[in-house]
């Protein structure tokens, strides 16, 4: 049995739902008229903060200045994002006017180009539009401005061009604000990272470690974040009327993930060579206590998000040679399954409970995933580390998945469990054509 018709069939149960069979659905309709709330759009990743220094009297290593993201050659400076690593990505150049379409009210503008583009953000966009060659169209996309290269173009191209570098977020449930996920500052220290008997990091090349301490504090902070994001789950389920059975399960869902983020601060402290630990994390608006948006909010974050979430850890942990990383993978990778069976069980509770209302409005965002995961773009290779076949070895030896699996993750947790979960609640999301 492969692992997506394991997490599938554990998933199964979560989905029993008698009220729905009597409701027809349509696979892919325009809902637009009928919905009765906006769905959420997928979020666009916030790079996370560089980590501190360390304090003066330890010397850094080479690959602890790499994992702080200390100034490299080049416009922009690398800033360390693992994303880098494992999401899509990739560098467009287009004019203004297009740019401007991925940008919010409030973005700042340097030389006449938006600083920041962002997928959720996007507004009267033509998919078939020339300009947009080698730019992601997805929701989760954010892009960074590059001012050297916009020059570099300008000199021998258009005057009105502006160069980015994007980069799509693909990882599990976070703490979102309007931009996107938001995570907590990092500071030296051991109150979140309980050390671990081996030091995991011996003998790898200053590149690699560098590449794996940065992936895995982003890990450890994603895993910090999603505390609060359970939090605000509780509240929000205390808040339309959830049974006791989601509220408490919320409840343990954020005690695991303190357990993961100390385990993964105290992994990337070994690798960076350097204590590591959270600082403070911002406290965002809460939310609308409407049962639509609980259901649109709960499809994204949990039943996409953690769905995929759980098949990644689980195919991180099957590559894991290391022992002590590939338990830390097992165990996180349980947890996270049942999150995602939370998530689940949410969701087919909101439609008991609102009816063709709330089912219509889940099969219009199932719809408008559907046709993102049409328009993505190809999964770029990685340039840093699994560009040489030793360095790309000690990648996976260690834990981590390249491009080409986690594009497979992301395929298959969507064509394998998700649709056919959703189809069981009589939400048919069909492939969009390929004109």
């Amino acid at each position: 049995m492969s692992d997506v018709d394991r997490l599938r069939g554990r998933l199964h149960a979560a989905v029993t739902l008698p009220l729905l069979a009597a409701i027809p659905m349509s696979a892919c309709m325009d809902t637009a008229e009928t919905a009765q709330a906006t769905p959420r759009p997928m979020p666009a990743q916030a790079t996370p903060p560089p980590v501190p220094a360390p304090a003066a009297s330890t010397a850094p290593s080479a690959a602890t200045k790499h994992m702080l993201g200390w100034p490299h050659v080049g416009d922009p400076p690398w800033a360390g994002s693992p994303e880098e690593e494992t999401c899509p990505k990739g560098d467009w150049c287009g004019s203004v006017e297009l740019a401007r379409k991925f940008a919010t009210a409030e973005t700042p503008f340097e030389i006449g180009c938006p600083e920041r583009l962002l997928g959720s953000a996007q507004h009267d966009i033509d998919a078939k539009h020339r300009g947009l060659e080698g730019m992601s169209l997805h929701r989760a996309m954010q892009g960074s401005f590059e001012r050297w290269r916009t020059e570099q173009r300008r000199k021998t191209g258009p005057d009105d061009i502006c160069c980015y570098h994007w980069f799509e977020y693909c990882h599990g449930r976070a703490w979102l604000d309007a931009a996107g996920p938001v995570v907590a500052t990092t500071t030296p220290g051991l109150g979140w990272g309980n050390p671990i008997a081996q030091d995991v990091a011996n003998g790898l090349p200053e590149a690699v470690r560098a590449a794996l301490a940065q992936a895995w504090l982003h890990d450890a902070l994603a895993e910090h974040a999603s505390v609060a994001s359970f939090a605000r789950t509780t509240l929000e389920l205390l808040a339309v009327g959830a049974p006791f059975e989601l509220v408490a399960a919320a409840q343990r869902a954020g005690s695991d993930e303190i357990d993961h983020a100390k385990r993964c601060f105290a992994i990337a402290g070994r690798y960076a060579g350097t204590a590591l630990e959270p600082g403070a994390l911002a406290m965002l608006p809460t939310r609308p206590s409407k049962l639509v948006q609980l259901a649109c909010d709960t499809f994204l974050e949990g039943c996409v998000g953690e769905t995929t979430a759980a098949l990644r850890v689980a195919r991180q942990a099957a590559v894991c040679e290391h022992p002590v990383l590939r338990a830390t993978l097992d165990g996180i990778a349980e947890d996270e399954a049942r999150h995602a069976q939370l998530a689940w069980q949410t969701l087919t509770w909101t439609l008991e409970q609102g009816g063709d209302p709330v089912a219509q409005v889940v099969n219009a965002l199932a719809c408008k995933i559907a046709l993102e995961q049409r328009l993505r773009p190809p999964v770029h290779q990685p340039e840093t580390i699994l560009s040489d076949p030793r360095h790309a070895r000690l990648w996976a030896a260690h834990g981590r998945l390249n491009a080409d699996r986690e594009h497979a993750v992301r395929h298959d947790a969507w064509s394998g469990i998700v649709r056919p979960l959703l189809a069981q609640l009589g939400i048919h999301v069909s492939t969009p054509s390929q004109g």
